[in-house]
């Protein structure tokens, strides 16, 4: 049909393939444009660390180790979805 459109997800490595560095570049840049600001009311630079500590620490524990991810966003953090969607 014609108004239907098709599209794929790799819903196992999505997270896991977005760059952090260049995530927080982008959320830096919506958190601090006027319009968005406007909607909400938050301080961006607040928030803007805040996701820089979360994206930073993103710890597991399998068993009694430990593991620190270095790459990509965690899976099953909160932000993780919206950050997908606006990164």
């Amino acid at each position: 049909p014609l108004n239907v459109s098709v599209f794929s997800f790799d819903a196992v490595a999505m997270y896991s393939n977005i760059c952090s560095t260049a995530c927080l570049e982008v959320m830096t840049e919506y958190l601090r444009r006027e319009d968005t600001m406007a909607n909400f009311d938050y301080n961006p630079d607040a928030l803007i660390e805040a996701i820089s500590i979360v994206l930073r620490s993103n710890v597991m524990k399998f068993g009694d180790i430990f593991v620190r991810q270095i790459t990509g966003v965690a899976m099953g953090i909160n932000p993780a979805p919206p950050l997908a969607t606006l990164f």
